[in-house]
């Protein structure tokens, strides 16, 4: 019997009720069942495989294996091309920044850097690297060699005080006629401090906003960077990375193999104009797939060895002609005496399956002399008490969970919002007298005894609005009559309690980073309205807005992002509503930006 357990509200039972007898005649129907059908799918098959050997044999396979070629190239070349033209970006970005622009300018007379520090500059690199130091490593050298920078130990062959001017990529991109040219090649391969080969160079030069060239900025990837993602299928013995501009090639799979063609004896048969479409071909016990990779002059070829799969076509053959004797001659054997034994309990077994399938967890057991089918049917019923526990403790668990995860996200905003509200005391201090500033502390000590409050997760659109009234207040004291507020409110919707802290952080951020980058006169307008059974809040400013790439697809992408706030209201209105809530974006710069909360009106 299975123990009781409180707080489980499926019952489950085991019930020992007699054997189902069956007629003879159904026996003996299941019996000649179970014999055809053993002798079928033993015999079958083998003639199918034996046929498709016979006659397709090693021509499928070898279609297949290219085929699968073609198909792992491709995608190894797609992932490579974004890696590279991500790579390109920050290269761009790395050549492009006024910092290191300046940084490697000397000043008249002088090499050095003036008063911009080194801190100043890797902070720089590593920001524009974003974390990526682990793939690839990022350079900046002055044209006289004296400025130098790299998020890792800075490359000898990079050095134009000891090495040539004319190294080749210096050379080539100080004739470019283009300002924007950037040069990827395989030529200057190196070990980095961590003896990791760096074997991709992406290089560019630094120019002042007249044009006239300063230094060069240089992003060197780790061959090792694509080892787990290249080659998913694992049917490649080698990936090679070739340019096709200076005949090198180097092994994304075996980072040692680096040199000319002649170095990867497969690709001494492949023409090098074939290279920059896709295609594929046999060579001898290989199959080589190759892809262009896009806005480069360089191709990717995977090399897969097929002797080790026409091989085992012969083995597996013989093994198959072998067991096809025997089997034949047992299946019939077998068949008769496993059927009388299997059928019922199998029958019985699979019913309850598909009791316990449709959420009645109440079955009775399978009676049987096999040892496995009750062992099986043992562990059947162990495993209905596992899942009624385990649906108990989950949604036990998701309660917590959510609980934990709203005063998580909650609590996040008491600092967040006294941080900036601070600031605007300290600015404020600074320029007028103490009643302006007890007028602030007043509101701010509202605003705070609304922040801190922990006992209740919800308040009314009420108090809501009070309390941006009084941060608006504060900010009123501080910016004077250039900020213009306008409220629509349905006063119906008052009393209707929401989530506390939902919509200060879009009006504060609407003022801070909306319009106080923002010249002339500022606008914010605060709609509340009941549309369809919803309530929408709308924050309307005129600042300066996002960015054209900075307005995401979906908050998430505002976890780990300045606009946390955003994020943690977005959160919490899950958690409160599930999917019917939403909150919705929309960007013109330097125009207008537009927040529209939304959730169900019933549920608030």
């Amino acid at each position: 019997m299975t123990p009781q357990r409180k707080g489980i509200r499926t019952k489950f039972s085991v019930l020992r009720p007699k054997a189902h007898s069956f007629s003879s005649h159904r026996q003996r129907s299941l019996l000649v069942q179970l014999i055809t059908s053993f002798i079928i799918v033993m015999f079958v098959p083998i003639v199918m495989l034996t046929f498709y050997y016979i006659v397709i044999g090693n021509k499928t396979i070898l279609e297949n294996l290219k085929k699968q070629g073609e198909s792992d190239i491709l995608h190894d070349s797609i992932l490579v091309t974004r890696m590279l033209e991500s790579y390109r970006h920050k290269t761009y970005l790395l050549t492009t920044n006024e910092l290191i622009i300046q940084a490697v300018t000397p000043n008249p007379g002088d090499d050095a850097t003036g008063e911009i520090s080194s801190k100043d500059i890797y902070e720089e690199l590593f920001s524009i690297m974003k974390g990526d130091t682990y793939i690839a490593s990022a350079n900046i050298v002055s044209d006289t060699g004296n400025i130098r920078y790299s998020t890792h130990l800075f490359p000898a062959a990079y050095d134009v005080r000891y090495q040539s001017r004319d190294m080749k990529p210096f050379f080539t991109l100080s004739l470019a006629d283009s300002t924007t040219a950037s040069l990827m090649s395989l030529d200057n391969r190196y070990a980095s401090d961590a003896n990791r080969l760096a074997g991709i160079n992406i290089f560019r030069r630094i120019r002042q906003p007249d044009g006239t060239g300063v230094g060069y900025g240089i992003v060197d990837i780790f061959l090792d960077s694509f080892y787990k993602d290249i080659n998913i299928n694992g049917i490649f013995s080698d990936v090679i990375l070739i340019d096709r501009e200076n005949f090198l090639a180097s092994s994304l799979l075996h980072t040692e193999r680096y040199g000319s063609f002649s170095t990867f004896p497969n690709l001494s048969r492949i023409r090098a104009d074939r290279l920059v479409r896709m295609g594929s071909r046999q060579d001898g016990n290989a199959m080589i797939s190759w892809a262009p990779i896009t806005g480069t002059a360089f191709s990717i070829v995977g090399i897969t060895e097929t002797a080790s799969y026409t091989r085992n076509i012969q083995e597996f053959f013989s093994i198959v002609a072998m067991v096809s004797v025997i089997g034949l001659a047992l299946s019939g054997v077998l068949a008769y005496i496993f059927s009388r034994t299997i059928s019922r309990p199998v029958e019985h077994l699979v019913q309850s399956m598909r009791t316990v399938e449709n959420g009645e967890f109440t079955v009775s057991p399978t009676e049987s002399h096999i040892k496995e089918i009750a062992q099986l049917d043992d562990a059947f019923s162990r495993m209905i008490e596992q899942i009624v526990e385990l649906l108990r403790l989950t949604r036990e668990e998701e309660e917590k969970l959510k609980e934990a995860e709203r005063k998580a996200l909650e609590s996040q905003m008491n600092p967040h919002f006294l941080y900036n509200t601070l600031n605007a005391i300290t600015a404020l201090a600074k320029l007028h007298g103490e009643q302006e500033i007890l007028t602030i502390t007043t509101k701010l000590g509202m605003l705070l005894r609304n922040s801190i409050d922990t006992q209740q997760s919800t308040v009314t659109l009420r108090d809501s609005l009070t309390m941006i009234e009084n941060y608006l207040a504060i900010q009123k004291i501080r910016f004077g009559d250039k900020l213009k507020v306008t409220w629509h409110v349905d006063e119906s919707l008052l009393d209707i309690h929401t989530p506390k802290l939902i919509i200060q952080p879009f009006v504060e951020n609407s003022i801070i980073h909306g319009l106080e980058p923002k010249r002339g006169e500022w606008k914010l307008a605060i709609l509340v309205e009941k549309r369809e059974g919803f309530i929408f809040i709308s924050i309307r400013d005129n600042g300066v807005g996002f960015p054209p790439e900075g307005v995401p697809e979906t908050l998430e992408e505002f976890a780990e992002s300045d606009h946390c706030g955003m994020y943690n209201v977005y959160r919490r209105l899950k958690l409160h509503y599930g999917d019917a809530a939403d909150i919705q974006i929309s960007s013109i710069p330097n125009k207008e930006t537009c927040v529209i909360l939304s959730f169900p009106l019933e549920d608030a």
